[in-house]
């Protein structure tokens, strides 16, 4: 599964889809692996969803619901945990990549409602993809707004996948920077992410 998620952060999404597929033939079909095959059907599906095939990516995202329905509670302890609201995260994803906007919104909104205030990392990354989703639909001020929620709480997370993610939508909005809301989340990112670290000599 890990290899399948590396392939995905390597933007090789049919090597994303082959790793997940490969997987899936290796795991038992028995409730107590139901969280990791729900994950691997979620792997199969981002990777479907990058690499156009949108049939696919829906065909897999099925079947990851389907999975984690009948999943066991618990399952084996040496399995991390994949629940609804990890499943709604990978959905919002997939459904951004294939350009359902409002139904990639809905999946975040179901992770926010099902992620308390306490899990600050999730609730991050779903706010990060609320951005990217907004905007796709050219709502700049709704992308700064869920943009400057994950700022809000960037100072208490040491997360790098977090500041990367931050980044990346900064660059993205910089061309619209004369905007009213740009310009300020454009400027609290300035003020609140360190700096980038300077490049090594090689």
């Amino acid at each position: 599964m890990s290899q399948s998620h590396l392939a995905l952060e390597d933007d090789r999404p049919r090597d994303a889809v082959r790793l997940a597929e490969a997987g899936l033939a290796l795991v038992p079909d028995d409730p107590g692996c139901g969280a990791l095959r729900t994950r691997l059907h979620a792997m199969k599906a981002r990777g479907s969803a990058l690499a156009g095939a949108p049939a696919d990516c829906l065909t897999a995202l099925r079947a990851s619901v389907l999975e984690l329905s009948r999943a066991a509670t618990g399952g084996h302890e040496w399995l991390s945990p994949f629940d609804e609201a990890a499943l709604a995260a990978e959905a919002a994803i997939c459904l951004r990549d294939l350009r359902d906007l409002a139904g990639a919104e809905r999946q975040v909104a179901r992770v926010l409602e099902l992620r308390g205030p306490d899990r600050v990392r999730s609730r991050a990354f779903g706010n990060l993809t609320l951005a990217t989703v907004r905007l796709g639909a050219g709502d700049l001020e709704g992308a700064c707004e869920a943009g400057g929620q994950v700022l809000d709480v960037t100072p208490h997370l040491a997360s790098d996948r977090v500041v990367g993610q931050l980044r990346a939508l900064g660059h993205r909005l910089e061309p619209h920077g004369a905007v009213g809301p740009v310009a300020n989340f454009l400027g609290r990112m300035t003020t609140t992410l360190p700096r980038p670290r300077p490049a090594e000599a090689s």
